[in-house]
């Protein structure tokens, strides 16, 4: 077989896994949601998010918000923090693979038991204070400072990720259901819900 024929089949081979995966993920689904009742029937029924947690960033701060997520490399976990201001770091084996679902939860796990507040390096300093959040049900704004639970955790949801992200979604929600007494859930989407009804 000559090397055209194989980098043609290659090229070909690649093209449609991207194509298949895209489809079975349904990546890169364009969010035509009109009411914010809508979208938050669809993030309860088909993602399985309680409406109370979902934040998202007030309109004067979205592009600062999503500037900090491409900076940061951040696409689903946004990490766990103490408070507005502290925020555990991320380890040496989340930061080699920050979208990989098994670590972050992982991560998660290892983070509900940390008690260095103070003692050692884990703890790095949180720039979540200098971004507005409101929340989705109501429009109010967020006050994180209203928890008082050990560990925050905030994800981040995005509707054109599509299903891929699911399975985790569900695992992350059912450690915080386990964890309740000592964890508080929030989810940021960054869809454009400024603009819903």
């Amino acid at each position: 077989m000559s090397k055209s024929i194989l980098i043609f089949f290659s090229i070909f081979l690649l093209s449609s896994c991207k194509i298949f995966i895209s489809k079975k993920y349904k990546f890169n689904q364009k969010f035509e949601f009109e009411t914010r009742a809508d979208y938050i029937n669809f993030l309860q029924n088909k993602k399985g998010f309680t409406p109370s947690v979902i934040i998202y960033p007030d309109s004067a701060f979205y592009d600062k918000f999503l500037i900090d997520l491409a900076q940061n490399q951040l696409s689903v976990y946004y990490g766990c923090l103490v408070n507005d201001t502290m925020e555990i770091a991320k380890s040496a084996l989340l930061k080699d693979n920050l979208n990989c679902a098994g670590r972050i939860l992982g991560e998660i796990k290892k983070n509900i038991a940390f008690e260095g507040i103070g003692k050692d390096s884990s703890i790095v300093k949180s720039s979540f204070r200098d971004l507005k959040f409101r929340y989705l049900t109501n429009n109010s704004f967020f006050d994180l400072g209203l928890s008082t639970k050990k560990l925050k955790i905030f994800l981040i949801y995005g509707h054109a990720l599509g299903t891929y992200f699911d399975s985790y979604f569900r695992q992350v929600n059912k450690f915080y259901n386990v964890n309740e007494n000592e964890t508080d859930l929030f989810i940021i989407t960054i869809d454009p819900v400024r603009r819903l009804n």
